[in-house]
Parts: C-alpha cells; sequence; structure tokens
C-alpha cells in the first residue's frame, strides 16, 4: 500500500490548489475515493498508537513514555478536503470509518469536520437543485 497522503506529499499541493476558496473541487470519484483512502491510514495510525498497551500502561500511571507529536498541517489538511472533495462523496467518506464519540483524538475530530462539511455541502448542493 504507498503511504498516507500527508502534507509535502506533491498530490497535497495540487489538492490544495483546488477548493472552496478557489472555486473548484477535486474531478471525479476516482481520484477522490483515491485521497480518501490515502488519508485513511492516517486515522489508523492514531488509533493504534493510542490503543497500545505501552501507551494505555502510560497513561494509567500518569506517565508517557514516548512523546506525541501531531502535526497541525495534517489535521488542516483533513479539514480543507470538506472544501475540495465532491459533496457526493459524503456517504462514501464516512462508510466504515468509526471516529467514536467526541472527545476525539486529534485527527479523527479533523475527519468529523471535513465529514460535516462534505455534508453540508451535499445538502446544500440538493436544496438548491430543488
Amino acid at each position: 500500500d504507498p503511504e498516507p497522503l500527508r502534507p509535502g506529499h506533491p498530490a497535497c499541493e495540487l489538492i490544495g490548489m483546488v477548493g472552496e476558496t478557489n472555486g473548484v473541487a477535486i474531478e471525479g470519484t476516482e481520484a477522490a475515493r483515491e485521497v480518501i483512502r490515502r488519508v485513511r491510514p492516517i486515522l489508523d495510525q492514531e488509533r493504534q498508537m493510542l490503543t497500545s498497551r505501552d501507551h494505555q500502561d502510560a497513561t494509567a500511571v500518569g506517565k508517557q513514555t514516548r512523546k506525541v507529536y501531531h502535526e497541525y498541517q495534517v489535521r488542516a489538511f483533513l479539514q480543507s478536503l470538506g472544501s475540495t472533495l465532491p459533496p457526493e462523496m459524503a456517504d462514501e467518506a464516512a462508510e466504515g470509518v468509526d471516529l467514536g464519540e467526541p472527545p476525539r483524538p486529534f485527527y479523527a475530530e479533523a475527519y468529523a469536520e471535513m465529514l460535516d462539511h462534505l455534508r453540508f455541502r451535499r445538502d446544500m448542493h440538493r436544496e438548491f437543485a430543488s
């Protein structure tokens, strides 16, 4: 499997050039599916880290054995996908993703915000079309 799509990857720069501010969205469901497929591992990696035995043991005794740094650029990129993915992809982007209940982990919260934005855009498109 290819690496997760993170800021610094050339595709992220292209994705950043499109979006609501430029009035353009990612064209085609296949391209959007690939973006979704490449960002989901970020959520999986975060979940694995948070559920690891070392992390849970350290948390239980009030220690942290390893510092965990979250990248704000990754969070911002995940959020920006709500403006760049086609709004009709909202349900597909949510399919099979367990984000848990709030408060969510750092990246899971950004993905939830992206889904909310996609759903809002989808609903607005449907309203204007009727």
